[in-house]
Protein backbone atom coordinates (compact mmCIF):
# COMPACT_ATOMS: atom_id res chain seq x y z
CA UNK A 1 0.00 0.00 0.00
CA UNK A 2 1.18 3.48 -0.71
CA UNK A 3 0.87 6.38 1.72
CA UNK A 4 -2.44 7.60 0.26
CA UNK A 5 -3.98 4.15 0.65
CA UNK A 6 -2.73 3.95 4.23
CA UNK A 7 -4.24 7.36 5.04
CA UNK A 8 -7.58 6.32 3.54
CA UNK A 9 -7.45 3.01 5.40
CA UNK A 10 -6.76 4.77 8.72
CA UNK A 11 -9.52 7.30 8.05
CA UNK A 12 -12.05 4.55 7.38
CA UNK A 13 -10.91 2.42 10.29
CA UNK A 14 -10.50 5.09 12.96
CA UNK A 15 -12.90 7.91 12.12
CA UNK A 16 -15.71 5.96 10.48
CA UNK A 17 -15.32 2.88 12.72
CA UNK A 18 -15.31 0.42 9.84
CA UNK A 19 -13.78 -2.99 10.64
CA UNK A 20 -10.21 -3.65 9.51
CA UNK A 21 -11.06 -6.22 6.88
CA UNK A 22 -13.83 -4.07 5.32
CA UNK A 23 -11.63 -0.95 5.31
CA UNK A 24 -8.77 -2.88 3.69
CA UNK A 25 -11.10 -4.41 1.13
CA UNK A 26 -12.59 -1.01 0.29
CA UNK A 27 -9.17 0.61 -0.11
CA UNK A 28 -7.92 -2.29 -2.26
CA UNK A 29 -11.03 -2.19 -4.46
CA UNK A 30 -10.74 1.56 -4.87
CA UNK A 31 -7.04 1.24 -5.72
CA UNK A 32 -7.73 -1.50 -8.28
CA UNK A 33 -10.50 0.58 -9.87
CA UNK A 34 -8.27 3.65 -10.17
CA UNK A 35 -5.39 1.61 -11.63
CA UNK A 36 -7.76 -0.01 -14.11
CA UNK A 37 -9.07 3.39 -15.25
CA UNK A 38 -5.53 4.72 -15.59
CA UNK A 39 -4.49 1.67 -17.67
CA UNK A 40 -7.57 2.02 -19.89
CA UNK A 41 -6.87 5.72 -20.40
CA UNK A 42 -3.23 5.01 -21.20
CA UNK A 43 -4.19 2.34 -23.73
CA UNK A 44 -6.71 4.68 -25.37
CA UNK A 45 -4.11 7.45 -25.47
CA UNK A 46 -1.57 5.10 -27.05
CA UNK A 47 -4.04 4.10 -29.75
CA UNK A 48 -4.75 7.77 -30.54
CA UNK A 49 -1.04 8.52 -30.73
CA UNK A 50 -0.47 5.48 -32.93
CA UNK A 51 -3.25 6.56 -35.32
CA UNK A 52 -1.84 10.08 -35.46
CA UNK A 53 1.66 8.77 -36.18
CA UNK A 54 0.33 6.58 -38.99
CA UNK A 55 -1.49 9.59 -40.49
CA UNK A 56 1.69 11.65 -40.25
CA UNK A 57 3.65 8.84 -41.86
CA UNK A 58 1.31 8.75 -44.84
CA UNK A 59 1.41 12.54 -45.18
CA UNK A 60 5.20 12.50 -45.06
CA UNK A 61 5.29 9.85 -47.80
CA UNK A 62 2.97 11.97 -49.97
CA UNK A 63 5.12 15.05 -49.42
CA UNK A 64 8.26 13.07 -50.13
CA UNK A 65 6.91 11.80 -53.45
CA UNK A 66 5.75 15.34 -54.37
CA UNK A 67 9.19 16.70 -53.52
CA UNK A 68 10.91 14.03 -55.60
CA UNK A 69 8.75 14.82 -58.62
CA UNK A 70 9.43 18.55 -58.23
CA UNK A 71 13.17 17.90 -57.99
CA UNK A 72 12.98 15.73 -61.11
CA UNK A 73 11.12 18.48 -62.99
CA UNK A 74 13.66 21.09 -61.85
CA UNK A 75 16.49 18.85 -62.96
CA UNK A 76 14.95 18.44 -66.41
CA UNK A 77 14.39 22.22 -66.70
CA UNK A 78 17.99 22.90 -65.69
CA UNK A 79 19.29 20.45 -68.31
CA UNK A 80 17.10 22.09 -70.98
CA UNK A 81 18.44 25.54 -70.09
CA UNK A 82 22.03 24.29 -70.10
CA UNK A 83 21.58 22.77 -73.55
CA UNK A 84 19.99 25.99 -74.82
CA UNK A 85 22.79 28.15 -73.42
CA UNK A 86 25.41 25.76 -74.83
CA UNK A 87 23.81 25.87 -78.29
CA UNK A 88 23.56 29.68 -78.19
CA UNK A 89 27.20 29.93 -77.12
CA UNK A 90 28.26 27.48 -79.83
CA UNK A 91 26.38 29.52 -82.46
CA UNK A 92 28.02 32.73 -81.24
CA UNK A 93 31.48 31.16 -81.47
CA UNK A 94 30.74 29.79 -84.95
CA UNK A 95 29.42 33.22 -85.97
CA UNK A 96 32.65 34.87 -84.80
CA UNK A 97 34.77 32.45 -86.83
CA UNK A 98 32.64 32.93 -89.93
CA UNK A 99 32.81 36.74 -89.63
CA UNK A 100 36.62 36.76 -89.89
Amino acid sequence: MNSLNIKLYNLLKNNMHIPDDKAGEFVQTLDDLIRSNINDSAAEYKSFVKEDLLKLDSKIEILRSDLRSEIKESKIDTIKWMIGVFLALALMIIGLYIKK
